[in-house]
């Protein structure tokens, strides 16, 4: 009896260790991430013990929400994976650099807007090229409105 007694314990610590040694992962609520940035732990849980071993489809340079499987490990090098709904957002501008803030001309004179831009940087992606599509989904910067040279006015483009 001692010997199936002390059979059954050992057999329960074994089961409790086996269960203990899954690692639980809280995901945050809503998981968002800023366009070009690198996925960290702390942007998905607040569980400090955590790091992240592997991400499997993320692209940080996609805007919008995506699924990505992420795999989570600790220190005791227990890990497990998880499917993470996560947005990504690009709440940072472009930068407009001009050559003027304000361009005067003679009525009559030619006028080139595209000539007065200097430069167009993202935070991320660098240079932005100027884009003569009227297509609006193509990469690059437009200019809009239009300057009738040959009628004194104020033109904001």
């Amino acid at each position: 009896m001692k010997k199936l007694t002390t059979l059954l314990t050992v057999l329960v610590l074994l089961v409790l260790t086996a269960c203990s040694s899954s690692l639980k992962v809280e995901l945050k609520e809503k998981i968002e991430i800023e366009y070009g940035s690198e996925l960290k732990i702390e942007n998905i849980t607040d569980q400090k013990e955590l790091s992240i071993k592997e991400i499997k489809d993320f692209d940080n340079k996609k805007v919008g929400e995506q699924k990505a499987t992420i795999t989570f490990t600790n220190e005791d090098e227990k890990e497990t994976s998880k499917e993470v709904t996560l947005t990504v957002k690009d709440t940072k501008a472009p930068v407009i650099e001009l050559n003027k803030d304000k361009v005067e001309i003679t009525a009559g004179d030619k006028f080139d807007a595209k000539a007065n831009v200097k430069s167009v940087k993202d935070p991320v992606d660098g240079d932005i090229k100027y884009n003569d599509s009227k297509d609006l989904s193509k990469d690059g910067y437009q200019i809009t409105g239009t300057v009738d040279s040959k009628k004194a006015g104020d033109y904001k483009l």
